[in-house]
């Protein structure tokens, strides 16, 4: 693939493209672990779908075999 072919330009979009393309933006914001999934049908996105997961560290004591940190 050429370069020219990866360029990416949002001046030639559509605005109801420029929307979609604002939501799927905002739905990647400050997104950490997770999964943003399209619905795609006939061609057209109809859904977009936000799955955060958050991890936290378990901390271990003694006890249970672990170091507490």
């Amino acid at each position: 693939m050429s370069q020219s072919e990866d360029a990416f330009s949002t001046a030639d979009l559509p605005a109801a493209e420029l929307d979609l393309l604002r939501e799927v933006i905002r739905s990647l914001r400050g997104l950490r672990y997770g999964t943003v999934v399209l619905s795609v049908h006939e061609g057209r996105v109809v859904e977009i779908h936000r799955t955060e997961k958050i991890r936290r560290e378990v901390s271990r004591t003694k006890s249970d075999g672990g170091d507490s940190r």
